[in-house]
């Protein structure tokens, strides 16, 4: 911290026992430890509204997630908060006015405000964050690990960053899905599977890299030939269910043909009348 602590306590403790400051019987003493605090104190206010100022042009440009990691880097805020002397800056002020003193310029409050709303809107962002660095240090599986970064890259729109690491855990994650799917069998019973990979592979997933050519080839062909072979599986098994009453409606059909009691027409009595 930007000795923002000690200073805001020094001047607290001059403002409530002047007396206090140095030896009574010597001013010029006195006067050289109070010039050198209100110099302190300035510089202090001065760099606090500079680094404020910094923050915002990274939040400008839509890099909240740098502008989070400045202010948190240089204790901005803590500082801000310690140099407001619990409301009496205004005093002090006036204290300096009065000796003779560097008179320090006005804290931008407008600026420490919006920093608030940094954090209310990086709230999202750090949580997925969080998940994301979780997943890493417990070496979490690649497939999970893309979900968070592609979450976080839409959260944290403008930080390059995010789709950097994206893409080079895409080209891992291509890798792993190669191998998955030389480990599958070659069935139908595979397709499902089969097609969750290629899945991965496709723009819509959210890529930021174009996936490799050979390995949709080969994933597509494997899915189009498995997606025939239920097909005809499907086919197959309507007929099949489908043959057997077919062929007994026939059968019906053709023995009512036949008078009630004749079985065919060379058992038939009257059939053999009418022949005779």
């Amino acid at each position: 911290m930007y000795k923002s602590e000690e200073i805001a306590r020094r001047i607290q403790q001059v403002l409530r026992s002047p007396e206090t400051v140095g030896p009574e019987d010597d001013p010029q003493q006195v006067f050289v430890i109070l010039n050198e605090l209100a110099d302190d104190y300035s510089d202090a206010c001065k760099r606090v509204n500079e680094q404020l100022r910094h923050a915002k042009e990274y939040a400008s440009v839509g890099n909240t997630g740098e502008a989070i990691r400045f202010i948190e880097l240089f204790h901005v805020r803590e500082d801000y908060e310690n140099l407001t002397l619990d409301s009496q800056q205004e005093r002090w002020k006036l204290f300096c006015q009065e000796f003779g003193l560097a008179v320090p310029v006005p804290l931008e409050e407008d600026l420490y405000n919006e920093t608030k709303y940094l954090y209310e809107s990086y709230e999202p962002i750090k949580t997925t964050l969080s998940k994301f660095r979780l997943l890493s240090l417990e070496r979490g599986p690649l497939k999970e690990r893309l979900a968070l970064l592609r979450k976080l890259a839409t959260l944290d729109m403008g930080n390059t960053i995010w789709d950097e690491m994206a893409a080079k855990l895409e080209k891992a994650r291509d890798e792993e899905i190669e191998a998955e799917f030389r480990a599958l069998p070659k069935t139908k019973e595979s397709f499902s599977a089969a097609n969750e990979l290629l899945k991965e592979l496709s723009p819509m997933a959210g890529r930021v890299t174009e996936a490799p050519e050979s390995t949709v080839k080969k994933i597509r062909g494997f899915i189009d030939g498995a997606r025939h072979e239920k097909q005809v599986d499907v086919l197959q098994n309507t007929v099949s269910k489908c043959s057997t009453p077919i062929e007994r409606g026939i059968g019906r059909r053709s023995n009512a043909l036949w008078p009630t009691g004749c079985g065919s027409p060379v058992k038939c009595s009257r059939t053999r009348s009418l022949s005779g």
